[in-house]
């Protein structure tokens, strides 16, 4: 606690009183109050202070981490709906907190809102509510419906107008040129078959994980394509994920691959390169704040439109199973993907106010000026 008090003090700790005898008298004379008790910080500041607290906590307390990152969550949570009133309620419950801790020994789990607490300190005060929705969940700079707005003149790098926010609740149309398919089952990849514990393991996760539907005794459909399934390895971690081969079947006239129906042209696409991330750090110059960070799953938090879910069907241990999110080995899933990933970067830039954000597909990078917030951007 001793940390603590030394980044964020609080009220209770000095005092403002102490007692001096003179003559067999005890008078009682005002300290000088601490300049730290008499100033309210900003979010900004809290965070910065919050950070290294942090970081000095969780060398030691491990196990903390994530206690403290729920907390921090939930003071960025406050002052959104409620302003400057988050550091009230964190004064409050840090006091709190020591208070049960000293006097009898209950540690507190910062990670659980205090909800008493936040109703006594905010009522009767004003409620930022969000003037498009009229919901207060969230503020008008980070409405869902503004997001649309806003992104859906947003053009891509081929002038493609993109309303993402629609396709995320509806599903992405993977541009395959037609639907209308005649039934073919293709073999699973050897890969496949002699890792069949494996395979099992990674059809569970995904079905649980709500990517793959499934199993079924029979297709639930009247035509409808099974590919190839397979295993690839990370190169560096090791790490197995189930691939659908949409490139099969190969050399057949009579059925062409999920793949040969999209068009290589409408999925060209061109990466950002180091080259860009190094001119913005010259532009902001020695110590820029870099942070990196990727999304889980990648493509498969992208829903695929439903009238297209017989074309991604796999069968294993003779039950089917067909996917409803983006797969890795479909040609149109890095395109679509990235028309998500540009959207993120709208958002960063425009909503959040975040200096420059680069991204790779699943991998994103952002960089602030040395005299910039960069640990604002990484509570982001």
């Amino acid at each position: 606690m001793l940390i603590w008090h030394l980044l964020l003090i609080p009220n209770y700790e000095t005092p403002q009183i102490h007692s001096v005898a003179a003559n067999g008298l005890e008078l009682n004379i005002s300290g000088k109050p601490d300049p730290r008790l008499n100033r309210k910080l900003t979010i900004q500041e809290f965070i910065k202070a919050f950070g290294k607290f942090k970081r000095v906590m969780s060398s030691v307390y491990p196990d903390r981490r994530a206690e403290l990152d729920a907390y921090e969550d939930e003071i960025i949570d406050i002052s959104n709906f409620y302003g400057d009133r988050f550091y009230d309620y964190h004064k409050l419950f840090s006091a709190k907190s020591a208070a049960l801790l000293r006097e009898r020994r209950i540690k507190v789990d910062w990670s659980k809102r205090d909800r008493d607490l936040l109703s006594l300190i905010v009522a009767g005060g004003n409620v930022n509510v969000c003037k498009i929705c009229n919901l207060v969940d969230h503020t008008t700079a980070f409405c869902p419906m503004q997001t649309s707005m806003t992104y859906q003149d947003y053009p891509d790098k081929v002038s493609r107008q993109v309303d993402t926010t629609d396709k995320l609740e509806k599903g992405f149309d993977t541009m395959v040129s037609t639907t209308d398919l005649p039934t073919k089952e293709c073999r699973n990849s050897l890969s496949a078959r002699t890792q069949p514990d494996v395979v099992s393991d990674l059809i569970e996760k995904e079905v649980f994980k709500g990517f793959l539907y499934g199993p079924f005794k029979d297709p639930p459909f009247q035509n409808y394509r099974v590919s190839p399934i397979g295993i690839a390895e990370g190169k560096y971690s090791g790490k197995k994920r189930l691939i659908l081969d949409l490139s099969s079947p190969h050399n057949d006239d009579k059925h062409l691959s999920i793949n040969d129906l999209i068009d290589k042209q409408d999925c060209s696409m061109s990466y950002v390169r180091i080259d860009d991330a190094i001119d913005v750090i010259l532009k902001f110059g020695r110590n820029s704040w870099l942070c990196k960070f990727d999304i889980s799953d990648a493509f498969k938090n992208c829903p695929i439109v439903p009238s297209q879910w017989p074309l991604f069907c796999i069968k294993w241990e003779k039950m089917y199973y067909f996917y409803v999110r983006l797969t890795f080995g479909c040609r149109s899933s890095p395109k679509i993907f990235d028309h998500l990933s540009q959207a993120l970067c709208h958002i960063a830039e425009n909503n959040y106010k975040v200096n420059s954000i680069l991204h790779l597909l699943d991998d994103f990078l952002t960089i602030d000026p040395p005299d910039a917030d960069g640990e604002r951007t990484m509570a982001i």
